[in-house]
């Protein structure tokens, strides 16, 4: 049995995907599952689509994690690759904290995948929030210490010490976002937390651009990200050996 790697997506909606699916070509593999019920069942998107994530408009929910997992397995064709689909639309850094409601719930998520299937081996962490820590100075302004613990819990309760983690930057066009004044501490801060953590990466949303809310990476943007965020995985897999 070939190796299946699960990469635990965490942060808000643009992790989750919202890009418009109308128009858009399916991404699709067998080797590509997606745990959120907590069996193996092969990825369609949107992989969150619980009832709990209220967030996605009908006809939204294209994301990073497909293109993402693509790239990997042109790599490494040989393995599996698992998501389990945590984001939320709307969370705070607050809610991801050790002990916090996102937080348990995606540890609760991992644990009873690896309890329906046993072969599963932590793939690491793919991390987007933080616009809504940017609508307000003091979260915006304490993020990296919060953020910090954040990882390092999710690395301790998944056993995986030295799990890769990949953080994207905040899309650029929030600076014409007035209730996000602050995401240029934020992203300032998560690139300093990523810069001082062994296996981690920080991709940049450089050209890349929304949907017209200038909240949300539209679909080509997202699809883009996640080349990068593979890219960057890849660079961390490289160095570790």
């Amino acid at each position: 049995m070939s190796a299946l790697k699960v990469f635990l997506l965490a942060g808000q909606s643009n992790m989750q995907g919202f890009g418009k699916i109308a128009g858009y070509p399916v991404l699709r593999d067998e080797r590509i599952l997606n745990f959120a019920t907590g069996n193996a069942e092969i990825a369609v998107e949107p992989l969150h689509h619980w009832a709990e994530h209220p967030y996605m408009p009908a006809g939204i929910g294209l994301g990073l994690a497909m293109p993402f997992a693509l790239e990997i397995l042109k790599e490494f064709p040989d393995i599996r690759i698992g998501f389990i689909p945590a984001a939320r639309g709307g969370s705070s850094l607050e809610q991801w904290l050790l002990g916090n409601e996102n937080f348990e719930r995606a540890i609760w998520l991992f644990e009873r995948a690896v309890k329906n299937n046993p072969d599963i081996e932590p793939g690491g962490i793919l991390w987007h929030q933080g616009e809504t820590d940017a609508s307000n100075t003091e979260t915006a302004m304490t993020y990296g210490e919060r953020f910090l613990k954040t990882i390092n819990g999710f690395r301790e309760r998944l056993h995986a010490p030295f799990a890769p983690v990949v953080a994207g930057e905040l899309g650029r066009f929030l600076a014409l976002n007035p209730a996000c004044h602050g995401h240029v501490a934020v992203v300032n801060q998560t690139k300093n937390v990523i810069a001082s953590l062994k296996n981690a990466a920080f991709v940049s949303s450089e050209d890349l651009t929304c949907n017209g809310d200038h909240t949300h990476f539209d679909t080509e943007s997202i699809r883009l990200f996640g080349l990068r965020y593979a890219a960057a995985y890849l660079k961390i897999m490289d160095n570790a050996q």
